[in-house]
């Protein structure tokens, strides 16, 4: 009983010490006392530890490495000319750098290579791979698929973006060291792989639509390719697309939708009263119209399409409301096609 006791006083003692004068208790100290070098240092610095004022030199004293990603074949690895991470892919802005002449006025950099052809032997025997006599068949960056051509490696070695020609050799190298090993399914494969790989470089030549034009002696025409995005329209020479799968008639397109900016038009609303004044009839549609091409309907939308023209002819507000992927999209398109079409409305 006497040991606690004692221990009991011991303890009230400690905690009459801990208090401050007005009855508050202090908050514990951990470390060097209050007044220490470090403490005054610490409060110097604008409240600032030792340990992040350490941290921030160490931080802006070295160099972090950056890390990557990207596979051997894309990405910063395609980058030619020992740039490494100082080259970045962007965007190559389709309306800048062309000259007078319709020849665009950048820098040869490879983009792509489609493929390879051995061609006979050096004669004189210097020849130190199978790679020094081979032509590649190499995609520009910032042209079109038109203008691919057929190099040499020697005439390639100085340019942006060699790194994509050494990676092809690497991955034909690997290819024809696998042959052995793969099953005749797998080489099928390779095949019909190669094969679209094909057509879709002939589907890249094809022009689909004239977008723009730029007058001039040499007038040049801004082209949207079959297959490829619209951010890789490019600027071709007109005698160059008239040359082209479906140039001339992508042309004439183009300049029978110029022709119709020139025409006088009047608004929607003008255009709908002067339709209905007319007193013309517009019957339900039983087949498609010719003038809508490209697909065929199907039997429900051609059925929206004429609850639609319906609804516009009796100044009715009406909303379109099938399920997802039954071609809602489809049949406000084929109205607008009719208003213009037949109703004279160009919106």
């Amino acid at each position: 009983m006497q040991e606690e006791w004692n221990g009991l006083r011991t303890r009230a003692v400690r905690s009459s010490k801990a208090r401050t004068p007005n009855g508050s208790q202090s908050p514990p100290v951990f470390g060097r006392a209050a007044g220490s070098k470090r403490s005054s240092a610490a409060a110097q610095g604008g409240g600032r530890s030792l340990v992040e004022g350490r941290l921030a030199k160490r931080q802006s004293g070295r160099s972090v490495a950056k890390v990557s990603y990207a596979e051997s074949g894309q990405s910063e690895s395609d980058e030619g000319g020992g740039r490494g991470n100082q080259a970045r892919r962007e965007p190559v802005p389709a309306f800048e750098d062309w000259g007078a002449d319709g020849v665009e006025q950048q820098q040869l950099e490879i983009e792509r290579v489609l493929g390879h052809r051995d061609m006979p032997g050096d004669p004189a025997g210097l020849a130190t791979s199978r790679w020094s006599t081979a032509e590649f068949h190499v995609k520009w960056k910032g042209r079109s698929y038109t203008h691919c051509t057929w190099e040499r490696l020697d005439a390639l070695k100085y340019l942006p973006g060699f790194k994509r020609v050494t990676n092809y050799c690497k991955r034909i190298e690997q290819l024809d060291a696998a042959k052995h090993l793969i099953s005749r399914e797998e080489l099928e494969l390779q095949d019909v792989q190669r094969q679209m790989e094909e057509q879709l470089v002939e589907q890249y030549q094809q022009v689909e639509r004239v977008v723009a034009e730029r007058p001039g002696h040499d007038r040049c025409l801004l082209v949207k390719w079959e297959g490829l995005p619209y951010c890789e329209c490019t600027w071709e020479a007109e005698g160059d697309v008239m040359a082209a799968r479906g140039g001339p008639q992508a042309r004439d397109e183009f300049l029978t939708r110029q022709q119709r900016l020139q025409e006088p038009s009047k608004g929607v609303d003008a255009a709908r009263n002067a339709f209905i004044a007319s007193k013309q009839v517009i019957g339900a549609l039983a087949e498609q119209p010719e003038y809508l091409a490209g697909g065929n309907l199907r039997d429900y939308q051609l059925d929206g399409l004429n609850w639609l023209t319906y609804a516009w002819i009796k100044d009715r507000n009406c909303i379109l409301a099938d399920e997802m992927g039954l071609g809602k999209t489809v049949q406000c398109v084929s109205f607008l096609g009719l208003l213009a079409e037949t109703c004279g409305v160009r919106g």
